[in-house]
C-alpha cells in the first residue's frame, strides 16, 4: 500500500468530483523559503508544510526513523486527524495501526536519504521516498481523462482496464493558522496523480510512504547468487575448451615448424658396432655347430659432450615456434673392445666391417644436419664418409646380407686391434626445435650444455648437477656414473638399438614461458572464485544499501567477467599475454564500475566497486605469476572474502521480517 503527499505554492488545488469536477479546495499563500539538507538541496518549501516534521526527523536529527511509534506519529501529520471519513479514504489511525503492524515494536534504528540519488528508508514493510519536484501552473487534475489522453497512440501501461473508474484521490486540507495550504494524499495506481504543469505553480516536494507485505529475504538472494555464480561457470568452461582448440591449432603448426628444422633432437653415441658369429645350440646332420649372425654394440669408457645453443623464434602466421643451431662436439676413448678372453658361445667377430655409428630420435633428425660431420682419431682428422641411417652388413647363415636399421648416421670403422684403446672426437652441426637431449652412452658420461634461452625447462632421467639461469640465457651439466645409467659396456643389438637410449635420456626444453594459452589456463582455474568475489561485491551494496539489483543484472554482470578471459585470448595471440590482460582487466573494470554506479544510483559507489574489482583482476595476476604460492594466495583471499561478508552482514534481518522459525 503506497500513499502519496503532495505539496505545492502558489495557485489553488483542484479536484475532480463527481457533481462539480473543478470544485476548488484550497489556496496557497506565502512565498516560499529555502530548506537544505546535508545530503541535498530539495528546493524551497513553506516551513509550515504538512511533512515538515518528517524532514526534521530525517535531516536534522541524524537522518533516523525512530520505531513504528514515531512512524505513526510522523503519518499522521501528514495526512492530518481532521480529514474527512470517507468510503476510499484512508484515516490516519488506520495507517498508524497498519504501521505499527507492519514496522513492529522493536526494530532497530534504520538511516533514510534523502534525493534521487539516495535509498529509502529500510524498515521492514516500510519505504519513504522524498523527492523533489517542479510543478507547474495549470490546475490539479488527479485522475483526468486528459492524462489518459496524453498517452494516445502509445501502448497502455498496465492498470486498470479501460473504462474503469479510477479511485477517488483523498484530500487533506490541514491548514496551519499562518501558512494555509492543502495536500493530497491517494493510493498508487496506473495514472499518476501528480500535480501538471502550468504557470502559477513553482515547487513543490512529493513524499511517498511506502507499506509493503514483507521485506525481500536476503538469505534466498544470496542462495540465488551464489547459483548464478555456479550457472556462469558453465561458459567459463566453454572458454576453457576454446583455449585447448588454439592450444592444440598452436601445437600443431608448431611441430610442422620442427619438422622443417629436425624437430626434438636425441643423440646417441657414438658407439662401435660389429658383426659376429655365434653358436645359436642348433647342429648338422654332421654335428657341427649352426653359426649364426648377430651384431655387438660397444659403448665408449669415456664421453664428454660439448653443446652451444643459439635458440631463436621462428614464426608462421599468429604462432610461434623455438627453433636452435647446436654446435655439438662429442669427445671421448674407446679402451680393450673385447675380454682377453672371448665367451665360449662367439665364434668370431668381423671387426674388419665394424662400423661407428650415431644414433638419433628419429629419421627426421636428419633434416638437422647443418654440415658434414667431421672425425678425428687420436687427433688425425679421417676422411669419414658418413651415411644416413644405421647399416651394417653382415654374413648370415646363407650368405646373405643383413642390415641393422636405425635412425642416425654411420660410417665404417675397421678396428684393427680391439684390445688397443684409442681417442676420438666428432663434431657434429645440428638444428632442431623445441627440446634437445642425450643418452648417456659412455661408462662415464659428462654434458655440458650452454644457450641463449632464458626459459629452460631441465627434463628427462637425470636432472643437471650444476645449473645457472639468467635473462640472457642458462648453462648446465650433468654427470650420469657407469652404474646410473644401467647398461653394459657391450651387449648384442638383436632388438636394435632401442637398450641405448631407452628410458635413459636427459637434457632441457626450450618452453615459452609468456604462452597465452598456459596463462588463460591457470586464471580459468580460478574462475568460480573470482565470479563469486564479484557477485558478492554487488550482493554487500545491495544488502547493505537497501537498492535492488536484478538476476537479470548479476547474469549481465557475470557475463562481462567471461567475456575477460575470451578478450585476454583473442588480443594474447596478437600482443602478448602481458598487453592483452591489461587492456581487457582495464576494460572490465571499468564497465563493471559504471554498471554499478547506474544499478545502484551512486556515483560513489561505482568509485567503490571499480576499485573492489580492480583488486579483484590484480589478485588473478597475481595468481598467475606466483605460481609457488598461487594456492596459500587463494585460500587466504577466500578466507578474507567470507570474514568480510560476516562482518558487513552480521546485523542484517535474513529472514525479510518475517517471524523467525
Amino acid at each position: 500500500m503506497v500513499f502519496r503527499v503532495d505539496a505545492v505554492d502558489g495557485g489553488e488545488v483542484r479536484r475532480r468530483d463527481v457533481d462539480n469536477p473543478v470544485e476548488p479546495v484550497a489556496v496557497l499563500g506565502k512565498k516560499p523559503h529555502a530548506f537544505e539538507s546535508r545530503h541535498q538541496d530539495i528546493g524551497p518549501i513553506v516551513p509550515g508544510l504538512i511533512f515538515f516534521r518528517l524532514l526534521h526527523h530525517l535531516v536534522e536529527k541524524g537522518v533516523r526513523i525512530f520505531g513504528a511509534h514515531r512512524m505513526g506519529e510522523i503519518a499522521a501529520d501528514v495526512l492530518g486527524e481532521g480529514q474527512r471519513r470517507h468510503p476510499h479514504i484512508v484515516a490516519a489511525d488506520d495507517l498508524d495501526a497498519a504501521l505499527m503492524q507492519r514496522a513492529g515494536d522493536g526494530q532497530r534504528h534504520q538511516r533514510a536519504a534523502i534525493g534521487d540519488n539516495h535509498p529509502p528508508a529500510r524498515q521492514p514493510g516500510i519505504q519513504i521516498i522524498v523527492h523533489k519536484h517542479n510543478i507547474g501552473a495549470r490546475p490539479v487534475r488527479a485522475y483526468s481523462p486528459c492524462l489518459r489522453r496524453k498517452h494516445a497512440g502509445r501502448r497502455r501501461r498496465s492498470g486498470p482496464p479501460a473504462g474503469t473508474p479510477p479511485p477517488r484521490p483523498i484530500i487533506a486540507p490541514i491548514n496551519p493558522p499562518k501558512f494555509p495550504f492543502c495536500a493530497m494524499a491517494a493510493p498508487r495506481s496506473a495514472l499518476s496523480s501528480q500535480p501538471r504543469a502550468g504557470g502559477e505553480f513553482r515547487q513543490g516536494i512529493f513524499v511517498e510512504i511506502k507499506m509493503e507485505p514483507h521485506q525481500r529475504s536476503l538469505g534466498l538472494k544470496l542462495i540465488l547468487v551464489g547459483a548464478l555464480a555456479f550457472m556462469l561457470w558453465i561458459p567459463a568452461m566453454l572458454v576453457h575448451g576454446l583455449v585447448f582448440e588454439r592450444s592444440t591449432r598452436a601445437d600443431s603448426v608448431r611441430e610442422e615448424i620442427y619438422g622443417l628444422t629436425g624437430g626434438e633432437q636425441t643423440i646417441s653415441g657414438p658407439v662401435i658396432i660389429a658383426p659376429a658369429l655365434v653358436d645359436g645350440g642348433k647342429r648338422k646332420d654332421d654335428g657341427e655347430p649352426v653359426l649364426e649372425s648377430m651384431f655387438f654394440v660397444f659403448t665408449p669408457r669415456a664421453l664428454e659432450i660439448d653443446a652451444a645453443v643459439d635458440a631463436s623464434q621462428r614464426r608462421r602466421s599468429i604462432y610461434e615456434a623455438t627453433v636452435y643451431d647446436a654446435d655439438i662436439v662429442v669427445e671421448g676413448s674407446f679402451g680393450p673392445l673385447l675380454p682377453p678372453q672371448l665367451p665360449s658361445e662367439i665364434k668370431a667377430i668381423h671387426w674388419d666391417r665394424a662400423v661407428m655409428a650415431v644414433k638419433f630420435g628419429a629419421n627426421a633428425a636428419l633434416k638437422g644436419m647443418r654440415d658434414k660431420p667431421r672425425l678425428f682419431v687420436d687427433g688425425e682428422a679421417l676422411d669419414a664418409a658418413f651415411e644416413p641411417g644405421i647399416n651394417l652388413a653382415a654374413l648370415g647363415r646363407f650368405g646373405t646380407e643383413h642390415a641393422l636399421g636405425a635412425p642416425g648416421i654411420s660410417t665404417p670403422f675397421p678396428v684393427a686391434d680391439p684390445q688397443q684403446a684409442f681417442a676420438f672426437r666428432l663434431a657434429l652441426p645440428m638444428s632442431g626445435g623445441g627440446a634437445l637431449f642425450f643418452a648417456p652412452a659412455g661408462e662415464e658420461t659428462t654434458v655440458s650444455m650452454e644457450a641463449n634461452w632464458p626459459d629452460p625447462s631441465f627434463q628427462g632421467a637425470y636432472l643437471p648437477d650444476a645449473r645457472e639461469i639468467g635473462a640472457e640465457g642458462f648453462t648446465a651439466e650433468w654427470r650420469v656414473p657407469y652404474l646410473a645409467r644401467s647398461l653394459p659396456r657391450s651387449f648384442p643389438a638383436d632388438s636394435g638399438l632401442s637398450r641405448l637410449d631407452a628410458g635413459k635420456t636427459f637434457g632441457v626444453r626450450f618452453i615459452d614461458a609468456a604462452s597465452p594459452y598456459q596463462s588463460v589456463n591457470r586464471a580459468l582455474k580460478y574462475a568460480l572464485m573470482f565470479l563469486g568475489i564479484v557477485f558478492l561485491t554487488f550482493f554487500l551494496f545491495e544488502a547493505t544499501t537497501g537498492a535492488r539489483a536484478h538476476p537479470a543484472q548479476y547474469i549481465l554482470l557475470g557475463l562481462a567477467q567471461v567475456i575477460f578471459y575470451l578478450l585476454v585470448l583473442a588480443f594474447s595471440e596478437h600482443v602478448g599475454f602481458e598487453a592483452a590482460f591489461t587492456g581487457a582487466a582495464v576494460a572490465t573494470v571499468g564497465l563493471s564500475g559504471i554498471y554499478a554506479a547506474t544499478v545502484f544510483h551512486s556515483l560513489w559507489r561505482g568509485v567503490i566497486a571499480f576499485a573492489a574489482f580492480s583488486a579483484a583482476y590484480g589478485l588473478i595476476y597475481l595468481l598467475m605469476k606466483s605460481e609457488d604460492y598461487a594456492l596459500m594466495i587463494g585460500s587466504v583471499t577466500a578466507f578474507g572474502a567470507i570474514a568480510l561478508t560476516m562482518y558487513v552482514t552480521r546485523k542484517l534481518d535474513w529472514y525479510g521480517g518475517r517471524d523467525k522459525a
